[in-house]
């Protein structure tokens, strides 16, 4: 394992993420992560830079392990940073599921209001479904809305809400 590579297993082992979910917050495959770490190959440029980016290191530290891993901060508060970061990736992925399932939802009702038309509302299974359906729904706008409240707590917003 290169230095470089343990320096990042470090950090991915401080935030607790698999090498997945790691990859997944610098949208780069998971088999160049684990590479990297073992020493099967060394971080390209534009990797070192993008981690640097993503996490808020030094890129002194990242490559070489020299100075503070962020600029300047306590240990305590580059594991905040890194927190938030992290915290921020699983925000953004619960925003994109959230809007997937509303969408399909919707698409759902759509198509089954289609039916309904058909069969005139003459069943009440299809009734108690259409409430089922529009139950979720509400909860899943309740569910952004949560969200939504929480990003402004953070004081981050998203356009994706």
């Amino acid at each position: 394992m290169s230095d470089i590579g343990k320096r990042i297993h470090s950090l991915r082992s401080m935030l607790k993420v698999s090498q997945k979910a790691f990859a997944n917050s610098l949208k780069v495959d998971q088999p160049l992560i684990s590479k990297v770490e073992t020493g099967g190959m060394l971080p390209s440029d534009k990797l070192i830079e993008l981690i640097c980016n993503v996490y808020d290191l030094s890129e002194k530290w990242l490559r070489y392990g020299e100075g503070p891993m962020g600029d300047g901060l306590t240990s305590t508060e580059e594991l905040g940073i890194l927190d938030i970061a992290l915290e921020d990736i699983r925000l953004d992925s619960l925003i994109k599921n959230l809007n997937l399932l509303m969408f399909s939802t919707k698409r759902f009702m759509g198509i089954f209001g289609d039916y309904e038309i058909d069969i005139k509302n003459n069943s009440p299974k299809i009734a108690e479904l259409k409430k089922q359906i529009k139950s979720v729904e509400n909860q899943l706008g309740e569910l952004q809305k949560e969200v939504a409240s929480i990003l402004k707590t953070d004081g981050t917003e998203n356009s994706n809400l």
